[in-house]
């Protein structure tokens, strides 16, 4: 049972860390197209 009970947490934490490194990753690539595009609007 302990070792059932363990599997699914450590899951859980899995799918949690994967959630979050998706959104970082998500984040930084809106955040680099943000810039990019400030940097054309300086340069007009």
């Amino acid at each position: 049972m302990l070792i059932i009970r363990g599997w699914k947490r450590a899951k859980a934490v899995g799918l949690s860390i994967g959630f979050i490194n998706g959104a970082l990753l998500i984040s930084c690539s809106i955040y680099r197209k943000i810039v990019t595009f400030l940097r054309n609007v300086k340069n007009m």
